[in-house]
């Protein structure tokens, strides 16, 4: 499942992917592989530059069409919306992502740790909207 919005971000950040599609399939796929073996990888910014974002975003829809072949989605989510915590990580702008039906879990629900690459804990805001923002 290819998704749009993901497609509309790479193609609206300021430059154009600086790698070829080669490398954005071997990223996404080595990104597949560490969260379907469990086992953590080299981290895929090596293969594109720190300002890549394009890449970056490309190499993100790769991945999901891979491990999320035919999930349903459900959210999107927004990060490093604050000043404060993009000079934390060291960007410069939010950054965008797909919430799929597989990463949902409710108040009651138990999360198995053995399926998570590093868990770690973060608290999210969210809310619910009764209908698209279309």
């Amino acid at each position: 499942m290819k998704s749009e919005q993901t497609s509309k971000r790479a193609a609206s950040v300021d430059t154009a992917a600086t790698v070829d599609q080669a490398t954005i399939v071997s990223g996404a796929k080595r990104l597949a592989d560490a969260a379907a073996s469990g086992v953590t990888r080299t981290p895929v910014r090596d293969l594109i530059g720190p300002d890549d974002i394009a890449s970056a975003y490309l190499m993100q829809e790769g991945f999901n069409a891979r491990r999320y072949a035919g999930s349903t989605v459900v959210g999107r989510k927004i990060v490093a919306t604050s000043k404060a915590v993009q000079d934390q990580l060291g960007v410069d702008q939010p950054d965008f992502g797909v919430l799929y039906a597989e990463m949902e879990y409710h108040e009651d629900d138990v999360i198995a740790l053995d399926v998570l690459l590093q868990p770690k804990v973060e608290a999210e805001v969210a809310f619910m909207l009764s209908g698209s923002t279309r």
